[in-house]
C-alpha cells in the first residue's frame, strides 16, 4: 500500500494514530487513498477501540471452534 508519495514514517504515524484512535493525520490518509487501506485502517481502529486482549480472545475461541488452534 505504501506509495512513493508517502514516506515510510507518515504512514506508520497515520497506523499508530488509528491503532490508538487519536485522530491525528500526517496526510495520507484521505478519499483518494486505496480501499484495501482504507479498510486495514478501519480494523486498526476497531482492534484500538476494543484493546487487543478481548479481539485474541475472540480469535482464538474463533479459531478454536472451527479446530484451526491446537
Amino acid at each position: 500500500m505504501l506509495s512513493p508519495d508517502h514516506p515510510l514514517e507518515y504512514v506508520i504515524f497515520d497506523v499508530m494514530s488509528a491503532q490508538s484512535n487519536v485522530g491525528l493525520d500526517s496526510g495520507t490518509t484521505g478519499p483518494t487513498m486505496p480501499a484495501t487501506a482504507n479498510r486495514m485502517l478501519i480494523v486498526n481502529m476497531w482492534v484500538g477501540r476494543l484493546e487487543i486482549i478481548p479481539i485474541a480472545v475472540l480469535l482464538g475461541a474463533i479459531f478454536q471452534r472451527l479446530d484451526l488452534f491446537r
